[in-house]
């Protein structure tokens, strides 16, 4: 990634410092760190440009279904999803509690162009809590800096999260914090139970957590494995299946 944020400008500082970079063919968002919570290419932003949107796009435009996403940010994987449930009249409905972020998502990252995309200025946990709203998707991609929002490091969170899933439904979760991972991890798994895996991005220190809301401890590796989505499948004591 660091080769497409060479010759950076900034082009918007806000006073809680979220900021918007760019160069000739990207842009990026960061919200009060250095780590990069969106990138695109300017020209073509529906082509995932983080590791980690690559496998959620490839599972979900293999199995198109309504998308719940909590936490829009820069609309990255918004845009990598949009074109195909497009195609089979699925929506998205991004969750976001920050209205500063939702006017530069549709300032800067084009969010605005997603007809299938549906914006609500809620928190997380709020929102999951109170819909009655079912999907076939859950994504968690929540960062406030350098952490997972610290009111949703809870086992109420995630049972809601599971709440909203129509049955065989698919909670995915983007953690990039290393500290947080393995307490975050067995808060899903407890709500989970055996239907869980993780997935090591290459080269970062994301990881990705998919459940399922069924009681088949085999159905996402089936899943998975139907559509060519894994190469690899390792199994570790502590962490049970992990898929690269």
């Amino acid at each position: 990634m660091l080769f497409k944020t060479l010759f950076k400008q900034c082009i918007l500082r806000t006073s809680n410092n979220v900021c918007v970079f760019d160069n000739y063919f990207y842009r990026w968002l960061t919200l009060g760190s250095e780590a990069v919570q969106t990138l695109i290419r300017i020209q073509s932003p529906e082509k995932p440009q983080l590791e980690y949107i690559k496998p959620i796009a490839s599972l979900i435009n293999c199995n198109p279904g309504n998308v719940c996403l909590l936490g829009l940010g820069g609309g990255g994987i918004a845009h990598a999803i949009s074109n195909s449930l497009k195609k089979f009249n699925y929506t998205i409905t991004a969750i976001e509690k920050s209205m500063e972020v939702i006017s530069i998502a549709k300032n800067f990252f084009f969010v605005d162009q997603l007809t299938n995309l549906n914006i609500i200025n809620k928190d997380a946990f709020h929102f999951t809590q109170q819909t009655a709203t079912k999907f076939e998707y859950c994504i968690v991609d929540l960062f406030e800096a350098k952490n997972f929002p610290l009111h949703c490091i809870n086992e109420d969170f995630f049972l809601n999260c599971k709440k909203i899933l129509a049955p065989n439904g698919i909670l995915i979760v983007n953690l990039a914090n290393a500290v947080e991972q393995w307490p975050i991890f067995k808060l899903i798994r407890h709500s989970f139970n055996l239907s869980i895996l993780c997935m090591a991005i290459y080269k970062t220190s994301n990881i990705l957590i998919f459940a399922m809301n069924n009681e088949n401890p085999n159905g996402l590796l089936e899943l998975m494995k139907r559509n060519a989505l894994i190469n690899k499948i390792v199994w570790d004591e502590k962490w049970g299946s992990i898929v690269t």
